[in-house]
């Protein structure tokens, strides 16, 4: 080979490098604004990076993420206090996917304000949820855990491939975690480039790997026997006639179950337009909800 077909290769090989560093480069900063927030977790399947301070810029608008040295999103400088009566577990919901972290129904809630720690990931099933609280080593006894259980989560707790993500999933052998070699690279890959995402999420379009003899029901219950606190699971956006079959199921015979009755449809005030996620109001209609149910459980 000539030393002239040699030195275009490597023209060839440097100006596709910069190329595709610009494109990503460009998506990410210009195209949509935000950085990446997520890191890959062995245990969990992926985790809220730890001390963001970022502006996401999505449908919802332009919305501040902070976190904590353990991903633990929190108001800008706040400390979280060294004991609390609740933990709060569960995805977006909990996380509070779109709103200002000053609306999201804890902090604007007098029982939970300073007495809660809010472990929500977007995302999330409630076996990671469950997971993410062991990996943190954070005693769950002495409190009561609040579990926020959506309506996908039937599909999230069967699945251990989404679209672009690999997540622990609970089978008849146990749970099966995502920490082979491939796992950890497509965890890096994922969380840090927006061309692997798109790729891998659009044009490849992995298999979804599915569990089919481990329900939403046996993953609750396996979660109900591992903590050590008092758990409360509170189901929301469900189907109004599928509300009958959670709430009278043996699960909720045993382990104290609410149902928060709002929905998009009906409700389209409190969520955000086209999307399934509570605005600031419907974050204060959950918080009115809450008071409820703690009173109740308390008589």
């Amino acid at each position: 080979m000539s030393w002239i077909s040699k030195r275009n290769i490597y023209f060839a090989l440097f100006y596709f490098t910069l190329a595709v560093l610009t494109l990503e480069l460009g998506i990410r900063y210009i195209v949509l604004g935000e950085p990446r927030i997520f890191n890959y977790s062995s245990t969990s399947g992926w985790v809220n990076s730890n001390y963001l301070n970022v502006t996401r810029n999505d449908s919802h608008g332009s919305w501040q993420v902070s976190t904590n040295e353990n991903g633990v999103r929190i108001a800008e400088n706040q400390s979280l206090p060294n004991e609390y009566k609740f933990i709060i577990l569960g995805d977006s919901f909990a996380f509070g996917e779109g709103v200002a972290i000053h609306k999201r129904f804890d902090y604007i809630n007098a029982n939970l304000a300073d007495n809660s720690l809010n472990l929500g990931v977007m995302g999330y099933s409630p076996l990671q949820s469950f997971l993410r609280l062991n990996e943190l080593g954070i005693s769950s006894e002495k409190t009561k855990i609040l579990l926020l259980v959506y309506e996908n989560d039937l599909r999230d707790s069967v699945e251990y491939a989404t679209a672009y993500r690999y997540r622990p999933i609970l089978t008849v052998d146990g749970v099966e975690f995502p920490n082979t070699i491939l796992d950890k690279l497509h965890g890096f890959f994922r969380d840090n480039s927006y061309l692997y995402y798109a790729f891998f999420s659009y044009v490849l379009k992995p298999e979804v790997k599915v569990e089919k003899s481990i329900d939403l029901f046996d993953n609750l219950d396996y979660i109900n026997r591992q903590v050590n606190g008092s758990l409360h699971v509170i189901f929301h956006g469900f189907e109004a006639n599928y509300t009958d079959t959670l709430m009278q199921s043996p699960f909720c015979s045993e382990v104290l179950c609410s149902n928060f009755l709002l929905s998009r449809h009906s409700d389209p005030g409190f969520y955000f337009e086209n999307d399934i996620h509570w605005n600031a109001k419907g974050h204060e209609r959950f918080s009115v909800f809450i008071d409820t149910i703690l009173k109740n459980s308390n008589e």
